[in-house]
């Protein structure tokens, strides 16, 4: 019968058949080795990347809030953000201990990723007993996020560990077969749920659905409603306990009122900003097609569980991740918005459906398991090792110029007091390479340009100011990033007659056309053009 477990010929086999023979008591020595590697292969597979700049500007503007927070400037009063304050502070910490902004980010960054890896295959080793499925959703993960865009230490990346960490301890509940709670597992993944609401929001649904499976299989193993709501409601206080703790230093800070208006009144009006179908449709390409190798697997390991699974555990754990994905995709489309690095979490319980599913194929074809194996794991990388090749050359990536670290050595060489620094639409790391302190809270540019609404920025009256302050130094990209009214650039251009052209840079990445980067330096301070690439 196809579900029923054949000994077949070949390695590859014989790693699965002794991992479902392992004993039921879990060993977390296996774990911590387990970490060690994925940290080795991950420094290895990202490592090139820990001093590229301009990978994502929100990433920058994450450390430019980190690295000002740790002088005194608080967020939202000081830099302006729509995000709750969880990355910054965790980048501020990192940066504690790493002072250079962005190795720290990028070091943070390795560390949940490895981590998450590491969490991957406990998952399908402790709760199906399938080393080799667990194998190959670490390797997955691991390599899927040396893409582009999961290289920066951004939102995604972060939330990833905390919702794969909180999968960990609700997954032995919604597997279970006896009528019982343990309350401090389930207690403890909502906790790891609220902190990710503090990272970014969107995790809500995650926290939801996946809680909610598991109550509702406490509810279909006979265990009473008021027990379950009792859980529910403990559940409910764990995940706002970070909120609280927030909620509180702003208030202790006196900085409550701004930390308010940025994250509620203002992604309310950021779901208002109209999205063309276009644009969505460009943003979906970027964003999911990369990874349709991963995506197919949600379906084809789906219907081959019906088939050849070995246990109904197996069957179960594939309709947890079933609960998971739904919960990803809520998240991804909720804003409205389907950025490229949105679908960054999908990639945790994508790697575990296709490590599982490449098991599978292997299982479908007995006599040649570990060439059946293989091949649906050379498909399903195949793709993603491709994308890695073809976006070398890119200008943000190893061997090339790093633009904002050169345009901040320009700076610094033509002398700076650390307060003459306006980067009007270009990649806030400047700032943090030139040690400078951004004259507006609106660090970037955008939020002055396309979503100045959600910002509640009065555009052309802040950059009106800006330039009234006759900074030293203007960095202007050439096409702009964003879009910012006639008038705007009416006022800009008057203002660059009073300064002369310093250095100018060639940039591009692998979606958006390449722009110019120019550095400009108010007439009167000397200095001629200094660098022009």
């Amino acid at each position: 019968m196809p579900s029923q477990f054949v000994r077949g010929p070949g390695p590859i086999h014989h790693l699965e058949s002794r991992a479902d023979a392992s004993p039921q008591v879990y060993r977390p020595i296996r774990f911590v080795y387990v970490l060690l590697v994925t940290v080795v292969i991950g420094i290895l597979l990202r490592a090139f990347s820990f001093e590229v700049a301009g990978l994502d500007w929100d990433e920058s503007l994450y450390i430019v809030m980190a690295q000002r927070w740790l002088r005194g400037d608080l967020p939202y009063v000081n830099i302006w953000d729509q995000h709750p304050p969880g990355l910054p502070a965790i980048f501020a910490l990192m940066q504690m201990v790493i002072s250079d902004g962005v190795l720290a980010a990028r070091v943070a960054a390795l560390l949940a990723v490895s981590l998450t890896s590491a969490l991957l295959f406990a998952s399908s080793d402790r709760f199906i007993k399938n080393r080799l499925a667990a194998y190959l959703a670490s390797l997955l993960y691991l390599v899927v996020m040396t893409r582009p865009d999961g290289l920066a230490g951004n939102t995604e990346v972060f939330n990833n560990l905390l919702v794969t960490a909180a999968a960990y301890f609700l997954l032995p509940e919604f597997l279970k077969q006896e009528a019982s709670i343990r309350h401090g597992r389930v207690l403890f993944a909502a906790f790891l749920l609220g902190v990710g609401l503090q990272i970014k929001y969107v995790v809500f649904p995650e926290a939801t659905l996946l809680c909610s499976a598991v109550l509702i299989r406490y509810w279909s193993l006979g265990i009473g409603l008021r027990r379950i709501l009792l859980t529910a409601l403990l559940s409910i206080l764990a995940g706002l306990l970070p909120t609280f703790a927030v909620v509180l230093y702003f208030l202790d800070m006196d900085a409550l009122q701004q930390f308010l208006d940025a994250n509620f009144r203002a992604n309310v009006d950021y779901l208002d900003v109209p999205l063309s179908f276009a644009t969505a449709l460009s943003r979906l390409r970027f964003g999911l097609l990369p990874i349709s190798s991963f995506a197919v697997w949600a379906l084809v390991t789906v219907v081959l569980l019906q088939f050849y699974a070995r246990s109904p555990t197996e069957r179960w754990f594939g309709t947890f991740l079933v609960v998971w994905l739904i919960a990803v995709a809520i998240d991804i489309a909720l804003p409205l918005k389907f950025w490229k690095h949105y679908f960054n979490a999908l990639l945790p319980p994508l790697s575990l459906t296709a490590g599982l599913g490449c098991v599978l194929v292997g299982r479908a074809f007995l006599r040649a398991f570990a060439l059946a194996t293989s091949v649906a794991l050379a498909v399903t990388m195949a793709p993603i090792v491709a994308l890695l090749v073809k976006h070398a050359p890119d200008s943000r990536s190893i061997g090339r110029l790093n633009v904002p670290e050169a345009v901040a050595e320009q700076i610094e060489a033509g002398g700076t007091d650390g307060r003459d620094v306006y980067l009007f639409n270009y990649d806030p790391i400047v700032y943090a390479y030139a040690h400078a302190k951004p004259p507006t809270r609106y660090v970037l540019g955008i939020e002055l340009a396309d979503f100045s609404v959600s910002s509640g920025a009065l555009a052309l009256l802040e950059v009106n100011r800006l330039l009234m302050s006759t900074p030293k130094w203007i960095v202007i990209a050439e096409p702009s990033p964003y879009d910012f009214g006639e008038s705007i650039w009416t006022r800009l251009q008057a203002m660059l007659r009073g300064y002369q052209l310093y250095g100018a840079w060639s940039e591009s990445d692998y979606i958006q056309p390449p722009i110019q980067v120019r550095l400009y330096r108010r007439k009167g301070d000397g200095g001629v053009k200094s660098d022009i690439r």
